[in-house]
């Protein structure tokens, strides 16, 4: 039986001709000819690891790119020490800003939420005001930056919010086409399911990191690694006694007899 593992990664999402090409080169591997089907019984004896990561979606305010992973951050607990106490923003661009601006205040007391577009709740108001961040209306035009580094943040009215680092959250989307294109199972949100140990609903294919779990860090995306790897070492090993076993129930129990003295 051939052994190995595919590991295939990917710095940029993947276009629609690097999917199709690697689809078919997991089916293949995996014994589905054409597509999903009963892989099962055809598999080569390859196992895929997928790991092919997620792609951050930014806002469309102009400037915002341009500084992101400089002074446009996402991830407190990544960068909150590299800007604390620094006069911090908060851009209103998603959902789950308002928990970024409640959490960003234990690296700053000089923190300040834009909503932006969001429409805050009166609850979301208070607890934010309550937690000592600063809530500054108005819809956000474009980021400021001199010298070469954010300065401000500029809203509709001309109005500038001076600021040295602000965060957003992204939307984050995986890089997952060779899995969805296999037929591997997703959950509600949309993502692929795995088990505890990376292995997805088609048989001989596994998937860890950003590509199933969107807050997986790098060390954890690295466990998710290892953990895979035992467990499709562990399936590969039962896969070749179950032959062995076949072969030896088949061949001539003295054909291959010890001859003792």
């Amino acid at each position: 039986m051939a052994t190995g593992v595919a590991a295939m990664a990917a710095a940029r999402a993947p276009s629609s001709a690097d999917v199709s090409a690697m689809n078919e080169a997991m089916n293949k591997m995996i014994g589905q000819p054409g597509g999903p089907g009963n892989g099962e019984a055809a598999r080569m004896g390859y196992d895929v690891v997928v790991a092919t990561g997620l792609r951050d979606e930014l806002p469309d305010i102009p400037g915002l790119r341009e500084r992101w992973a400089r002074d446009v951050l996402h991830c407190p607990y990544c960068h909150g020490y590299e800007v604390k106490d620094e006069p911090l923003g908060v851009l209103g661009t998603h959902p789950a800003a308002v928990h970024h601006a409640l959490l960003l205040r234990q690296w700053s007391e000089n923190v300040v939420f834009m909503p932006h577009t969001l429409d805050l709740s009166d609850d979301d108001r208070e607890r934010i005001t309550a937690r000592g961040v600063q809530i500054v209306d108005g819809e956000i035009s474009r980021l400021v930056t001199e010298d070469d580094q954010l300065c401000g943040v500029e809203l509709a009215g001309g109005q500038v919010v001076p600021r040295s680092a602000v965060f957003v959250f992204p939307r984050m989307v995986p890089n997952d086409g060779l899995l969805t294109g296999v037929g591997c199972d997703r959950d509600d949100r949309g993502w692929v399911t795995i088990d505890a140990t990376g292995r997805t609903s088609v048989p001989g294919v596994w998937a860890v990191g950003n590509v199933v779990d969107p807050r997986a860090q790098v060390i954890t995306a690295a466990g998710n690694g290892s953990a895979a790897a035992i467990a499709l070492n562990h399936d590969l090993l039962e896969e070749e006694v179950r032959q062995a076993v076949e072969q030896y129930r088949s061949a001539d129990p003295l054909a291959d007899a010890p001859a003792y003295r």
